[in-house]
This record gives C-alpha cells, sequence and structure tokens, in this order.
C-alpha cells in the first residue's frame, strides 16, 4: 500500500478539542498521515507546510512566498478563508485551493436545509476527487 498524503490542519486549539468533530478527525487519519497544529505564525508553520501534501486552515498564517518555497510537496489547501493577496500568490505558484466562509461548527437542527445540496447551483455544485502523489 503506497505512503499515505501527508494533511496538516492548522486551526485553533479548539476545534481539535471539539467532541463534534473527533468523527471527522479519526476519518481523516484513516485517509491521511494528521498533523493537527495552531500555528499563528509563518516561523512555526514553516517546519509543518515543508512536511505536508496537503493542508486545511484559517487565513493566517497567509500564503507567501517564502512558506511555499519551503514547501515542496504541497499540492492542496483547503482554506477556511483567505485574503487577495495570499490567494494570488499561492495560484500563481500552482496550488489548488478551496475556500469556505460562513460555515458553522454546529450540525443543521433536524428539518433544517441549511448545507443541503439541492441548494448548491453552477459550478460549485461540480466536485472532484483529487489524488495526491
Amino acid at each position: 500500500m503506497p505512503d499515505k498524503p501527508h494533511l496538516l490542519v492548522n486551526l485553533p486549539a479548539g476545534v481539535f478539542a471539539s467532541r463534534d468533530l473527533r468523527p471527522v478527525f479519526a476519518r481523516l487519519g484513516r485517509l491521511a498521515r494528521v498533523r493537527k497544529r495552531s500555528h499563528d505564525t509563518a516561523e512555526t508553520f514553516a517546519k509543518d507546510i515543508a512536511w505536508a501534501d496537503a493542508c486545511i486552515k484559517w487565513s493566517w498564517p497567509p500564503w507567501t512566498d517564502a512558506l511555499l518555497d519551503g514547501a515542496p510537496r504541497l499540492t492542496f489547501s483547503g482554506q477556511l478563508d483567505i485574503t487577495q493577496a495570499a490567494a494570488r500568490v499561492a495560484l500563481d505558484r500552482g496550488l489548488k485551493i478551496s475556500v469556505s466562509r460562513g460555515g458553522s461548527p454546529h450540525p443543521p437542527r433536524s428539518g433544517s436545509d441549511c448545507g443541503s445540496a439541492r441548494r448548491v447551483r453552477g459550478p460549485a455544485a461540480q466536485t472532484r476527487n483529487v489524488k495526491f502523489p
């Protein structure tokens, strides 16, 4: 079996302590080697991002040429937010990015169609499987 992709999840520590998210991180752990971190600065983030094939993160630390120079394995970033400047750096370097804004850490209430796929239209409704080397 090939080595699992390396996934860096860089989010606030409270996210990792959430009982609601434990099954999510367990599922991710079956699919990838996961490092859960809460880096606030590029200096502390750099070592872990150098290890990663993919990353899930907030908008900080923002993508810079220096960070991406030190991340030769990185092919994908799932962003919970991103600045236009950071997005330009990443996209100019060929990094694939998916951005999600306005999400809630809480599941929809019973009977609610909040987050329902039937509400998604256009290009956002199309999904592709991303394979990591």
